[in-house]
């Protein structure tokens, strides 16, 4: 394990998000598949490729008939790391739009573990797309990037120019001086899924780096859950895989021979047992 120490950093100097990406769902070929429906700036290819089968780990699923579970919207998170073990944080809010069979994911990818922040600011891109444009969304998410935090208050003010009925002003708060760096939310996922006993028997796997798999029908319980086993190792750092949410076609990650922690979803169960674990 690494230690984590925390610095002075000033929280302007690396940019608040990389960027922002409308994904949505259509049939090819009488296969569904994730598509980009929209971007901020430009994203790679390869780049592109990989968001897409994270954003909709359960692509397999549909078409299928919707719950109300599914008709309200959702918030998830996954994580790409890099061969420095550097972290790029994926911030996901899943959709449905009336009349559509598909939903929508809306995705905002930063360096900063700041979820309170941006799914907050999740939420107001997807109000304004759906009573606004994405050109006055991106008009949003322009001035989100122009507005510094205070030092002080954690504050992030972001003023827009007015557009019918919504608001020209919106304060969000930063999770920049957090002990925990995740946050208390997920160890409270954590908790009520696993109880303490639970809790206690996942500390000891990571502590000795165990291969941990974790499953849910909720993909945002699913990613909590995750986090929150990373939080429960404050001060520490986890130096192994990991991986909170992992799509279909890269279930054969299971079978790594080395310490990970990765997290499916329910319905893949059934594949997994088909892989070849020691």
């Amino acid at each position: 394990y690494q230690r984590r120490v925390r610095g002075a950093m000033d929280v302007n100097t690396i940019p608040l998000f990389r960027n922002f990406l409308w994904i949505s769902l259509k049939t090819d070929n009488s296969e569904v598949k994730p598509f980009c429906k929209e971007s901020y700036s430009v994203v790679e290819r390869n780049v592109l490729k990989t968001l897409l089968q994270f954003t909709f780990p359960d692509v397999h699923l549909y078409p299928k008939k919707l719950t109300s579970q599914d008709l309200r919207p959702s918030n998830y998170t996954f994580a790409l790391t890099n061969s420095k073990n550097e972290r790029l944080f994926c911030f996901c809010r899943r959709f449905h739009t009336e009349g559509k069979v598909y939903p929508d994911c809306l995705c905002l990818l930063s360096d900063k573990p700041w979820f309170t922040l941006f799914w907050a600011i999740l939420e107001v891109i997807d109000i304004r797309l759906k009573k606004a444009s994405f050109y006055h969304m991106t008009l949003f998410l322009s001035s989100c990037l122009k507005a510094p935090i205070d030092q002080h208050t954690n504050a992030l003010v972001v003023t827009v120019d007015p557009v019918g009925s919504l608001p020209t002003t919106y304060t969000f708060y930063s999770e920049s001086k957090q002990l925990m760096p995740f946050g208390w939310m997920s160890i409270r996922s954590l908790l009520k899924t696993l109880g303490t006993k639970g809790v206690l028997d996942i500390l000891c796997a990571l502590i000795r780096e165990c291969r941990v798999i974790v499953h849910s029908q909720s993909l945002s319980l699913l990613s909590s859950c995750c986090f929150g086993m990373m939080t429960l190792l404050y001060p520490f750092i986890w130096q192994q895989i990991f991986v909170p949410i992992l799509p279909k076609p890269l279930l054969n990650y299971c079978g790594a021979p080395m310490p990970f922690v990765i997290g499916i979803h329910s319905s893949l169960l059934p594949d997994l047992c088909t892989q070849h674990i020691e």
